[in-house]
Order: C-alpha cells, then sequence, then structure tokens
C-alpha cells in the first residue's frame, strides 16, 4: 500500500501581495509512484486566488481592507493531497 507524503511544509505559504499576481507550488508525492492530485478542502482564501489539481496556488488577490490602518490579513485554509488509485 502507498502513501502520500507532503514535502510542501505546512505554514506559512508567504506574503501575497494585494493586486499583483501570486503563484506557488504545494507538492506531495506518492511513495508507489501515481500521480498526486490535489483540492481545497476547508478553511478561505483571498478574494481571487484558486488551488487546481496540480498544486498551484495561483490568482490575482483583491483584498478590500477594513480600514485605513488595517494591512495585513492571515488566511488559513487545508489542501487535500491525494490519488486516484
Amino acid at each position: 500500500m502507498s502513501y502520500i507524503t507532503w514535502k510542501t511544509a505546512g505554514g506559512d505559504l508567504g506574503t501575497v501581495s494585494n493586486n499583483i499576481l501570486f503563484d506557488k507550488e504545494i507538492v506531495a508525492v506518492d511513495s508507489g509512484g501515481a500521480t498526486v492530485s490535489y483540492s481545497f478542502l476547508s478553511g478561505k482564501l483571498p478574494l481571487g486566488i484558486e488551488i487546481d489539481r496540480t498544486g498551484r496556488i495561483t490568482g490575482v488577490p483583491t483584498v478590500s481592507l477594513i480600514s485605513a490602518t488595517e494591512s495585513v490579513s492571515t488566511y488559513t485554509f487545508s489542501v487535500r493531497a491525494g490519488t486516484s488509485t
């Protein structure tokens, strides 16, 4: 039986700047060599950002600030890595 191991560490994936293209790949591998696909599981992403089946987190975020003094928002989400086998 094969198993999946994450190569991308959990936690902070970096800073996402408002209205600027963000492109980050997350990686997990299957011990049996099967192709791994990814899906958004839970949480929240900035508006304009999405996760595709290949593990790319991409988009141009459009975040509305609540106040003029607010400059940072934190988003927490989970991604599932799996195979079709």
